[in-house]
């Protein structure tokens, strides 16, 4: 029977794992002992989402506090490309904005391919789903044993 309520205990140590402790710094830290902890890993589906649940929280946070400073940076590189005294900073700055940029294109139509693809395959599934009970199918094996010739 699923669980319906997290304890305050179990939300602590999954915040610490996610956080990347391992199970005695867990323990060290929240007062829940070592063992239990692993044997929560082990047994508990329900508790392993909620580590991985709370990972996924700190790196959303983590993200959008890295997307506020993102503007900043690539100001001072781009104040650093055109304003520094000096050619080597210059250049290097030039060079890292232009990497970026070119990096950031490539993320962004990378993951426009994969959301494309996704909705190709969701809708090939919903269709194959729509369009047939199951029964129709049959193996490769079945299908070729009915169509070749009777030796």
């Amino acid at each position: 029977m699923p669980k319906t309520t997290i304890r305050k205990r179990e939300l602590d140590v999954a915040f610490a794992l996610a956080m990347g402790k391992s199970a005695p710094e867990a323990e060290a830290e929240t007062g829940v002992a070592a063992t239990t902890i692993r044997g929560w890993l082990r047994d508990d589906p329900e508790f392993v989402k909620l580590v991985s649940d709370a990972r996924d929280r700190i790196f959303d946070e983590a993200t959008g506090r890295l997307a506020s400073a993102f503007t900043k940076v690539v100001d001072e590189l781009v104040r650093l490309s055109t304003q520094s005294k000096s050619d080597t900073v210059r250049v290097q700055a030039s060079r890292a904005v232009m990497e970026y940029a070119f990096k950031g294109r490539e993320i962004v139509e990378l993951a426009k391919k994969v959301n494309e693809l996704e909705t190709m395959v969701k809708a090939k599934l919903k269709e194959m789903n729509d369009g047939h009970s199951g029964a129709e199918y049959q193996s490769c094996s079945e299908a070729g044993a009915e169509s070749s010739p009777a030796s």
